[in-house]
This record gives C-alpha cells, structure tokens and sequence, in this order.
C-alpha cells in the first residue's frame, strides 16, 4: 500500500500554489480554493506584482560587465596584465592559467618570480568573487603561453 504524501484534494481548475502575494493561508483538505487564489485562465499572474527594478539600482558587487583578456607570453618572463581600476571597483577576478605542464606565479603591486608570488597550478584558477585585489595584477610565466584573465568593475566610488 502506498503512503498519501499529500494532505490536499485539489480539484480541477484549482490551484495547486498558494501564490506568494497572498501570503501563508491554510486551505483545509478538500475544501475549495478561494478564487483570489486560482490562476486566471491561459496562465497570467495573480494580483499586482512587485516593479521591476532597474539594472542600475541592483547591490553593488553582484552584477557587471565581464571581460576576457588573455595575456600571452612569447617567452618565460613577468608582464604586468593588468592595471589597478582608475575607476570603479574590481568585483571579480579569475585568473586561468592554460600554460601546460607550468605553474605561474602572480604578484600584486610587484613583479613576481619562480619563488615569489601566489602560485597557480598548471590547468588551475585562481577566482576571487567576494574579497578582490584592486592591486595592479603581475604574472610570471617560466615558459610561453596563454594565461586567461576574466575580470568585471563596478562603477562605483571607491568612497
């Protein structure tokens, strides 16, 4: 014998949704749904939904612009890829080092070297979406290759 999951008898052309707007009410088992409470027909929404808001007022930090920007070595050696925002704020890093069988070494403010700098494995990432360097970005590359920054600036003051 199968258990009943479900305490309600919904009938049909009833919803099966208590809508968010009604708030948290109680239908009994087998009692009717209220009509505020069912979809009108051929879909739509029920009562006034919230505005919408624009892009430019959403929180700081959670939506940007992404650019890709490789930066490619010819030869091992240390390149500045990118410089600190002259405006705005960095709100995402990503540094994606695709240089086979080498780890690079990334450096902030000064240029890095083999033993000094945050290291980053061969096929690994560095990502950094909650506290992010507004630093100029090095890296050191012992050979040559393509290492992937992707990278997004909020457009507001550094206040």
């Amino acid at each position: 014998m199968k258990p009943v999951l479900s305490p309600y008898v919904w009938q049909p052309g009833q919803a099966n949704r208590i809508p968010v707007d009604k708030g948290a009410q109680f239908v009994p088992p087998g009692s009717p749904i209220p009509a505020s409470m069912v979809p009108p027909v051929g879909g739509g929404t029920q009562a006034a939904q919230a505005p919408v808001t624009p892009a430019a007022s959403y929180e700081p930090g959670a939506y940007g612009e992404a650019v890709n920007l490789p930066v490619v070595f010819a030869a091992a050696g240390a390149l500045l890829a990118l410089r600190r925002p002259t405006s705005g704020i960095r709100s995402l890093l990503i540094i994606a080092n695709s240089i086979a069988g080498f780890a690079i070494t990334v450096g902030y403010d000064t240029a890095p070297n083999i033993g000094s700098g945050l290291p980053i494995a061969s096929g690994g990432n560095l990502f950094l979406d909650q506290k992010v360097p507004q630093n100029d970005i090095w890296l050191f590359s012992p050979a040559a290759g393509t290492v992937q920054i992707t990278y997004m600036i909020d457009n507001i003051s550094k206040g």
